[in-house]
């Protein structure tokens, strides 16, 4: 009853105060979901890349140089520094090399038309120990093992052949080779520094069959053992390459950093990104606004609840 009563008494009140009732809460009910919003963006920023099982202890390298005196970061890295690390570094658990055109896209022949892709990579198969990567069709252990081995991305097995049953289905690049798909992959999420299309093996690249430290043309990722410290690999590896590089490259000041794979989305200020990046300061201005309408909101809702206690003095009195 007193429940009851007091919907009633509630009722009443806001039809007697209708354009105070609505500018109250509408006003409340604005700031609230425009905050809403900006957390959602801001989270979704912020989530970038930790879907990976083992996000932690992935990072990708980074060639720092100076060139024409001035200090320059690329996100490529040479050919040979993966296969270095993992054979000569303890701490490094494996290593996947990813490399796509930088320049051009790729031309493809599937079912006697031509297309563009621009999503098109190269990957070690140790990918799959490296990223979390579902299969639809198709077993890890037997993927990008030989050359010509590819597998596609669930959207393009739709797009090019109308369904994702598409192994052992072939088609033809730029340069004549023929690919043979050997599996279906789930689309990268949205929240993903890259989103491969295609993913063939590195081995039908000629770029991987002579390892050089003056040849960047790769993304490299690692894989650290649990309790690894990155600064201890970046130490180990200047040494490695000590007396390996070239004078040139010694002279650039050249040399390698890592940086994690949950930072690269809003943190990488390095060349030759595969997509762009975010900005963190951006990110920390859109929580500065969500939380300056949040307080306005709250100010707001207070101040016209205050000035319409006076009004109700005489009913609390009564009650």
């Amino acid at each position: 009853m007193i429940l009851l009563h007091s919907l009633k008494t509630a009722s009443r009140v806001f039809v007697r105060n209708k354009l105070n009732t609505f500018i109250n809460l509408f006003g409340f009910s604005i700031g609230l979901t425009v905050a809403f919003l900006i957390f959602s963006y801001v989270t979704h920023e912020l989530s970038y890349d930790q879907y990976h099982e083992n996000s932690q202890n992935i990072y990708r390298a980074h060639i720092n140089l100076k060139l024409d005196g001035k200090e320059k970061e690329v996100t490529v890295s040479a050919n040979m520094i993966g296969p270095a690390m993992k054979d000569n570094i303890p701490e490094v658990a494996n290593y996947v090399r990813m490399f796509k055109p930088i320049n051009s896209s790729p031309t493809l022949t599937i079912k006697n038309e031509k297309y563009l892709e621009s999503a098109f990579y190269f990957a070690d198969s140790t990918i799959f120990d490296i990223l979390s990567i579902e299969l639809i069709t198709g077993t890890k252990k037997k993927l990008l093992t030989q050359p010509e081995d590819v597998i596609i991305s669930e959207m393009n097995a739709v797009k090019y052949f109308g369904n994702t049953d598409v192994i052992g289905n072939t088609f033809k690049d730029s340069d004549n080779k023929n690919f043979v798909i050997k599996g279906v992959y789930r689309d990268f999420p949205g929240n993903s520094h890259i989103h491969p299309g295609f993913i063939a093996s590195a081995l039908s690249s000629r770029i991987v069959e002579e390892l050089r430290w003056d040849q960047a043309n790769f993304y490299t990722y690692i894989l650290l053992h649990e309790g690894a410290h990155i600064g201890v690999v970046e130490n180990k590896l200047t040494e490695l390459m000590a007396d390996k590089v070239e004078d040139w490259m010694k002279n650039a000041g050249l040399r390698y950093t890592f940086i994690p794979i949950t930072d690269i989305h809003l943190k990488s200020k390095a060349d030759f990104e595969p997509e762009s990046t975010g900005d963190l300061g951006q990110v920390y201005v859109f929580i500065a606004i969500a939380l300056f309408i949040l307080v306005i909101a709250c100010i707001n809702y207070m101040n016209l609840a205050t000035a319409r206690s006076l009004d109700r003095a005489k009913e609390v009195g009564l009650r």
